[in-house]
């Protein structure tokens, strides 16, 4: 497991602004507008958000954050606007360099193994139980809490939009268990069973039309004949 040690806003010409913190409950406390929320801020925008943190026109562009953890601290640090983010790490399974917010390379995995996940597993992500590499944005949310969130009655541990409960859900499977979703075999959509099935009664009622029509044209050529011309004209 990690937390979070210090914060820190810079930017040039700036006095850096700088927030410490201890292991275990921190609080943060003080009148509306002196900048509570701008701590949430900085620190989601660190874990990969593209909401900018603060206004650009205050001079400050760059976020920084040391965690520690059991297997060593890493510092992480993020321009505003900027694609890569610079990680120092001192920690066995991270290393130093750049990441980006999505490709190979990527942030999400510094945080999935600061908390001791290095092979990233498949969640499902749907109920046609389709699956997905497990994010840190699956994470996230039941981490990092607005003030907002904390006020509603549905809990913390769901995300905002309901079609992210399923991913959750699993999610928070695989954090309890340790088993993920590899092996689960997707069902096919509703829209391909209804497909599937219109497809098969068509068939069969092409079938039984071309049986019925079959039988219609043997049932005229019997009555063209009585029963001993029909014998004669088997027999040729």
């Amino acid at each position: 497991m990690f937390w979070i040690s210090k914060l820190t806003v810079t930017g040039s010409g700036k006095t850096p602004s700088v927030i410490t913190f201890e292991k275990g409950l921190n609080l943060i406390h003080g009148p509306s507008n002196t900048g509570k929320t701008h701590i949430i801020s900085c620190i989601d925008y660190v874990f990969g958000s593209s909401s900018l943190p603060f206004a650009t026109n205050l001079g400050y562009d760059t976020v920084s954050l040391i965690i520690n953890s059991d297997k060593g601290n890493v510092s992480i640090k993020r321009k505003i606007n900027d694609k890569d983010v610079e990680v120092i790490s001192q920690h066995s399974d991270i290393k130093t360099g750049k990441y980006a917010l999505s490709g190979k390379q990527i942030l999400g995995n510094v945080f999935l193994r600061l908390l001791g996940i290095s092979e990233v597993p498949s969640v499902i992500s749907s109920q046609e139980y389709k699956t997905q590499r497990l994010s840190w944005r699956n994470i996230l949310h039941m981490c990092l809490v607005s003030e907002e969130r904390i006020i509603r009655k549905q809990s913390v541990l769901l995300p905002d939009q309901r079609t992210g409960d399923t991913p959750t859900i699993t999610t928070l499977t695989y954090l309890a268990t340790g088993n993920d979703f590899k092996g689960v075999i997707p069902k096919e959509p509703l829209s391909i069973v209804k497909a599937k099935k219109d497809a098969v009664e068509h068939f069969i009622r092409n079938e039984i039309e071309q049986i019925s029509e079959r039988q219609r044209e043997l049932h005229e050529t019997e009555q063209q004949f009585d029963a001993m011309e029909f014998d004669n004209e088997v027999d040729k």
